[in-house]
């Protein structure tokens, strides 16, 4: 009984060591795959004032209204731009 028990504790150290491995290099070669990737990225420029259109103050108003309604007063609107 006690050979059995050592044969399956081994097999599951060896086991759970294999895995710890395995995602161990996974999340290695994700990382490495980020870096490089961000490394040839060129960074995003922001546009300029001119580019942006403005939005109408009606249509500012009336999404100020609805946030202010429908999260019963605990939310407030910092920043409203055309996507």
């Amino acid at each position: 009984m006690t050979n059995t028990l050592s044969s399956a504790l081994v097999v599951m150290i060896v086991g759970m060591l294999t895995v710890f491995s395995i995602l161990t290099i996974i999340i290695l070669c994700g990382n490495l795959l980020i870096r490089l990737v961000n490394f040839g990225v060129k960074p995003q420029t922001t546009e300029s004032k001119e580019s942006q259109v403005s939005i109408p103050a009606a249509h500012q108003v009336v999404i100020s209204t609805v946030v202010h309604e429908v999260t019963d007063g605990k939310a407030t609107d910092i920043k409203i731009e055309k996507i």
